[in-house]
């Protein structure tokens, strides 16, 4: 008697645990879905000033007109993340650093930020480059998130690089300032 308890409990839980992931995996393919349907459309990100930049995800390419420099680095973040907040010191010193060459692109991922108090944390850090707030960041995101295969839970942070507008590297979470440094200096062919 135990062992059939025993058989029906896990015979239970593999029905479960089976219909989960079929369900998750029809998510996916309905996000997916979503997300080609979109691609053809251009993102405006907008930050505090209301300045633009549009951008149209095309395959492994970025195309805008908005990005100037040869090496581009999307950074998707948040302002209570600590590894994001932890990053942005290393990312303004290399906007600084290689300004001629390189434009750090913050896409907060925050839903309800005030303008103001988004303001006060780019006092606070003072950063140095473009910080959208836009509401179109989340969908940008899923986009850029799967050209790049990051999980779908959508982890923070994670910085893009692109060079010339074209997919180039991406790092998944807080990395050191040295090695993206380093992919700078290779994507730059120093």
């Amino acid at each position: 008697m135990k062992l059939i308890k025993i058989l029906s409990t896990l015979f239970l839980i593999l029905f479960l645990v089976t219909a989960c992931s079929k369900q998750e995996k029809s998510s996916q393919k309905e996000e997916k879905k979503e997300i080609e349907v979109k691609k053809n459309i251009p993102f405006a990100l907008k930050d505090i000033n209301n300045n633009e930049i549009k951008i149209k995800v095309d395959g492994l390419e970025f195309k805008s007109n908005d990005l100037n420099k040869s090496i581009t680095l999307l950074t998707f973040f948040t302002t209570w993340c600590p590894p994001c907040k932890a990053e942005i010191p290393h990312l303004v010193d290399i906007q600084k650093k290689y300004k001629n060459s390189l434009q750090v692109v913050g896409v907060l991922l925050e839903e309800n930020i005030k303008k103001d108090r988004l303001k006060e944390f780019i006092n606070e850090y003072n950063i140095n480059y473009f910080v959208s707030i836009s509401n179109k960041n989340f969908d940008f995101a899923k986009r850029v998130y799967a050209l790049v295969q990051a999980p779908r839970n959508m982890p923070i942070p994670i910085t893009v690089m692109l060079k010339d507008k074209k997919y180039f590297i991406h790092y998944l979470g807080a990395v050191p300032q040295e090695m993206i440094e380093s992919d700078i200096k290779n994507a730059l062919g120093e």
